[in-house]
């Protein structure tokens, strides 16, 4: 079937369309990844191209950065991707995302050391506990010195 003028002028106005929407996208990318390489310190390289799933949640890219600590909290791992939810957050929603998740994993990772000390410290006080029951010979036998 022949085409019609109308269906060349659908197609540009399609395409018009969709290379707008993709170029406010991208941008709108990058300026999300540029947020994220300021908090944690990094440099890109360069912006990489995203990519999206179908009914994904995040958007995906290949981060390659320089300095700066780690990209990852509890929450995500920002050195791939990020939640999709950015592309519609301001700035600043974005910023006070991360920095919140940043001091929860610092929070949780400071909980585990407590937790990790405390039950240490329960562990020497049970042996040291342990150790005054026992006789001069039990502990020889043991091979325990101070005894």
């Amino acid at each position: 079937m022949p085409l019609t003028e109308l269906d060349i002028e659908k197609y540009k106005s399609a395409s018009s369309i969709f290379e707008g929407a993709k170029a406010k996208i991208e941008t709108r990318v990058d300026e999300v990844i540029k947020i994220i390489c300021k908090i944690f310190g990094s440099i890109p390289s360069s912006i990489p191209t995203p990519y999206y799933k179908d009914g994904s949640d995040e958007v995906e890219f290949r981060l390659t950065a320089r300095g700066g600590r780690c990209t990852e909290t509890d929450e995500w791992d920002y050195s791939y991707s990020f939640p999709r939810q950015f592309l519609f957050m301001s700035d600043d929603e974005i910023r006070s995302t991360i920095k919140k998740e940043i001091q929860d994993t610092e929070d949780n990772a400071k909980k585990e050391k407590e937790k990790r000390l405390t039950k240490a410290e329960a562990k020497k006080k049970l042996k040291a506990a342990v150790m005054k029951k026992l006789t001069k010979e039990e502990k020889k036998a043991l091979g325990v010195k101070g005894g």
